[in-house]
């Protein structure tokens, strides 16, 4: 079966504020709503990474959630990283990717979906998140 990648990233800048993934890297055009491709039914699995710049002292969690009319099931969210430490200076930020497989998460065709992260409880300064929808 055929799998469709639909990927966006998102800066989040201020604690528990959903902010829309509409860019992705070079692209300098902000991007639409992600259209579930026709013929697939399900999210089969969510890819990505999250990591904080660490300019703020406290520890915080990295969420994304997704949302739209085209999640036959109504939104979800997922827990996806975490970061923080004592110090606003020098800390090692390094998250590794997370691979959210097997979601299965009903969708209906052609409809769109919106992506978001947030960052909490604290705002560890700048959090930026990258997602892949794979659609099958």
């Amino acid at each position: 079966m055929t799998k469709y990648y639909r990927s966006r990233e998102v800066v989040v800048t201020a604690v528990n504020t959903k902010t829309q993934a509409v860019t992705l890297g070079s692209q300098s055009a902000t991007l639409a709503d992600i259209q579930v491709p026709a013929g697939k039914t399900l999210i089969k699995h969510i890819l990505g990474v999250a990591s904080s710049s660490a300019a703020a002292t406290g520890v915080g969690a990295a969420i994304i959630r997704v949302e739209g009319d085209g999640m036959k099931t109504g939104p979800e969210a997922y827990n996806v990283g975490g970061s923080g430490g004592n110090s606003a200076t020098a800390i090692p930020v390094n998250n590794g990717v997370f691979t959210l497989l097997n979601v299965n998460i009903p969708v209906i065709p052609t409809n769109r979906i919106q992506i978001f992260g947030e960052m909490t409880p604290t705002d560890v300064g700048q959090l930026t998140i990258g997602v892949s929808l794979v659609f099958e």
